[in-house]
């Protein structure tokens, strides 16, 4: 199982470099907004999880707990969030198709690494179904 959860973090990382470099960092101007509200919602997130034995990898480690406090009170992936809003300036900058298909392959490998994760919190914890169900899955107010 751990092979799994290593492939989708190989994949997710592995696109953020890519899209990193083809990120407009010359012309900051308006999508500055992405860049501050996507890093500070990360670090919002990762402070949250920061005592919760969560990590980035999907599978749980023992004594992992359950976090519902924090962004995680709105959404229950909110790094994976940050992570692709993070990059809209790169694929609305884009003149090549390159970082659209990379950014489709991370949205992609985020689901199915989020279906994965979700399916292991389930069993893992009792009150996750409930918890599932006042949350939205990763965007706020949309999805």
């Amino acid at each position: 199982m751990a092979r799994k959860g290593l492939r989708y973090v190989f994949i997710q990382f592995s696109a953020i470099f890519i899209l990193l470099l083809f990120s407009p960092w010359q012309s900051l101007s308006w999508f500055t907004i992405f860049y501050v509200s996507a890093t500070m919602l990360g670090f919002w997130a990762i402070w949250t999880i920061r005592k919760s034995k969560l990590s980035i990898f999907p599978e749980l480690e023992q004594g992992a707990s359950l976090v519902q406090n924090g962004p995680y009170r709105f959404v229950r992936h909110p790094m994976y969030f940050a992570i692709l809003l993070f990059f809209i300036p790169c694929i609305i900058h884009a003149v090549s198709l390159l970082p659209w298909a990379v950014y489709g392959l991370l949205v992609i490998n985020l689901i199915f690494k989020m279906q994965y994760e979700e399916e292991l919190l389930r069993k893992e914890f009792k009150e996750y179904k409930q918890y599932a169900e006042h949350t939205y899955y990763m965007i706020p107010f949309i999805y």
